[in-house]
């Protein structure tokens, strides 16, 4: 499996753009935050598939990963 390369330009992660089944005309999805990254996460143990990845984080993101999946789920470190 290929994985994704880093992209130091722009957060990786991914946000609910906000429409729902009530929202006229929205259709629910999810988009790249367009924030800029200041960290490479890098997972500590390797998921299902076997693979360590890593993906660039603004600081928004990070918080949100970190309180979702805790402290010990990735290793930080911050984009020169």
């Amino acid at each position: 499996m290929e994985l994704t390369p880093i992209d130091i330009k722009q957060c990786q992660a991914e946000q609910h753009n906000g429409a729902n089944a009530f929202t006229l005309g929205g259709v629910p999805a999810y988009v790249r935050c367009n924030n800029a990254p200041i960290y490479i996460a890098t997972e500590t143990e390797p998921g299902k598939d076997g693979i360590i990845g890593s993906m660039s984080l603004c600081q928004k993101c990070t918080d949100a990963m970190i309180s979702v999946l805790g402290e010990e789920y990735a290793t930080l470190k911050i984009i020169n």
